[in-house]
């Protein structure tokens, strides 16, 4: 066996898996006893990462040309090296399939005013809607559903959009409604959670006001126009149960909610009170839903004590 042996990829590229993520994942494993027996160096490790870096890989996105080229290139390298192939197919690849999901446009029509997909709104999640649906919204304040403090009191939620905010309410001396201190809800801003809680009473889908000015939403607004730039990948099961999240920007937050953006962003924090009916939206929305094929590449290097 060559100096190569040295170097051991372990190539993943699918969610669930690891992280939960859709990046290409490298394992280098340089271990004393493979460097006492085999040398490699520097200028040959250079190289292994020269070719999974250049250009013909063309970034490695999951399912293209690229990423299948790197790998073939790895697979190789394992058959070269023998590696046991665990998919016990001769190729080192475990197969999965994903779903790409592409927006065309999404539109949102409510309060006389048009809203746009990358420009007033983001989205997260499933698109459980129908591309053409009437929904009544809800505004919900806080989202919090708790026996000191619960946003949901009184408030039909079911097959409608609930319109809520991250943080919570805070009294008039200072302190926080559901501690009766300084002391913070701890989940007063994690949004999965507010999301999630207004799915549950048969929401269809939530509006979250997460910024608490423009110059924020818009700073996160292009991370996310940066990353819509490719599909969206889920595997089928995930993409099911994904909770629908609709992240608005605060001018979108005050037209819902029939006041100016100014006071919003100053007084957000005492529109806590929930209100059975906003308005009705009607929902326009465009998008492209493809399969991917793509691998894992796995190679097994068998112990000396318990090959098997």
């Amino acid at each position: 066996m060559d100096s190569e042996s040295l170097l051991h990829l372990i190539y993943l590229n699918k969610n669930g898996f690891m992280k939960g993520t859709f990046f290409t994942f490298f394992l280098f494993v340089n271990t004393l006893v493979f460097a006492q027996k085999f040398k490699t160096t520097e200028k040959e490790m250079y190289h292994y990462l020269e070719v999974l870096t250049s250009d013909s890989c063309a970034g490695r996105y999951t399912g293209d040309e690229g990423q299948k080229k790197a790998a073939k290139y790895i697979a190789n390298h394992f058959r070269k090296n023998g590696l046991t192939d665990p998919t016990n197919t001769n190729t080192y690849f475990q197969q999965y399939e994903l779903q790409a999901i592409k927006w065309d446009s999404a539109i949102v029509y409510a309060s006389r005013n048009t809203f746009k997909l990358g420009k007033d709104f983001y989205i997260y999640g499933n698109i459980g809607l129908a591309p053409n649906i009437d929904l009544e919204i809800v505004w919900a304040g806080f989202g919090i559903d708790l026996p000191k403090y619960n946003s949901y009191e009184n408030l039909q939620v079911k097959d409608k959009i609930v319109m809520i905010q991250l943080g919570e309410p805070i009294d008039s001396v200072g302190n926080y409604v559901i501690s009766g201190s300084k002391k913070t809800y701890p989940e007063a801003n994690d949004w999965k959670l507010k999301v999630s809680t207004a799915m549950k009473k048969g929401a269809k889908g939530v509006m979250l006001v997460t910024a608490p000015c423009l110059p924020e939403f818009n700073r996160r607004l292009e991370a996310y126009n940066h990353h819509q730039q490719r599909p969206r990948m889920s595997l089928p099961s995930t993409l099911k149960n994904q909770e629908l999240a609709i992240i608005i920007s605060p001018q979108m937050a005050s037209d819902l909610l029939g006041i100016d953006t100014l006071t919003y962003n100053l007084k957000h924090k005492k529109y806590h009170t929930s209100s059975t009916l906003l308005d009705k939206a009607s929902f326009k929305f465009s998008f492209q839903i493809q399969k991917i094929q793509s691998e894992n590449v796995i190679g097994m290097i068998k112990g000396k004590t318990k090959p098997d």
